[in-house]
């Protein structure tokens, strides 16, 4: 199996894989465990959510996770997402990979990386990879919107809706907004 850490994120402790491999019979492709989210002033555990919820949003950070090393010899990252580990999971999901749930806390994963820069750009690569697999629907894009009033409104971050609300629909195909769920 292969993990995939960033710079600033660790294993939540130095017995984890130990933990992980011990008493469990591990032959998915996938397997998914919690997170501690860290920020610059807090902790916090996030459990991971259902594989189900692939379709609509990563239900694990990809650092709590561990993939066999024969798929990711011949899957790989595609960096021209900037989500690429959700397009890479989801691909993975929808072609009828494995995935296993972990009742335990795999990584610590630091909230000032990548992906929480500029986030708008992050709900908007998830729906570009949602367009080209052809899922866009209005479970989906309700859902992004949500999580944009959220991170505008409730948190107070100083990003203009005007310009979220015309690159979103840049991205999105009128067709895919009507398409029946």
């Amino acid at each position: 199996y292969i993990n995939f850490m960033n710079a600033d994120d660790k294993f939540h402790d130095s017995e984890v894989l130990e933990t992980l491999f011990a008493n469990q019979e591990l032959d998915d492709d996938v397997i998914y465990g919690n997170t501690v989210r860290v920020s610059r002033d807090e902790k916090w555990m996030t459990k991971a959510d259902p594989i189900e919820f692939m379709k609509w949003n990563m239900p694990f950070c990809h650092q709590s996770s561990i993939t066999k090393t024969s798929i990711m010899k011949t899957e790989f990252f595609d960096l021209a997402y900037r989500v690429a580990d959700y397009n890479f999971f989801l691909r993975l999901y929808l072609n009828g990979g494995t995935f296993k749930y972990v009742d335990l806390i795999i990584a610590d994963y630091s909230m000032n990386g990548y992906s929480n820069q500029e986030k708008y750009k992050t709900y908007l690569g998830t729906l570009k990879i949602k367009e080209d697999l052809g899922l866009v629907d209005a479970k989906s894009l309700t859902q992004k919107i949500k999580n944009i009033y959220f991170n505008l409104f409730e948190k107070q971050e100083n990003i203009e809706f005007e310009k979220i609300f015309y690159e979103c629909s840049k991205n999105i195909k009128y067709t895919e907004l009507i398409k029946p769920s």
